[in-house]
């Protein structure tokens, strides 16, 4: 069973427009060997392009993880 809850779909009467797994497939290579960190396709014209983060990057303090007995880590 898939999210629609059908056991096959036709993406072609769904959908116009859409990427083959190969296409997406040279994506996320072409993202991989990159030094972007975002990959986008354009909803508009289904384009892909690389890009810069989308979000500012705040890193968090250092915080020390310590096993504890319970085999579980805690703060």
């Amino acid at each position: 069973m898939v999210a629609n809850h059908v056991s096959e779909y036709d993406y072609d009467k769904s959908f116009g427009t859409y990427h083959s797994s190969k296409q997406m497939a040279g994506f996320l290579l072409e993202l991989y060997d990159s030094e972007e960190v975002v990959g986008l396709v354009d909803r508009e014209n289904f384009c892909f392009r690389l890009a810069d983060p989308l979000f500012s990057y705040q890193p968090l303090p250092c915080v020390f993880i310590r096993r504890c007995a319970s085999s579980r880590f805690s703060l």
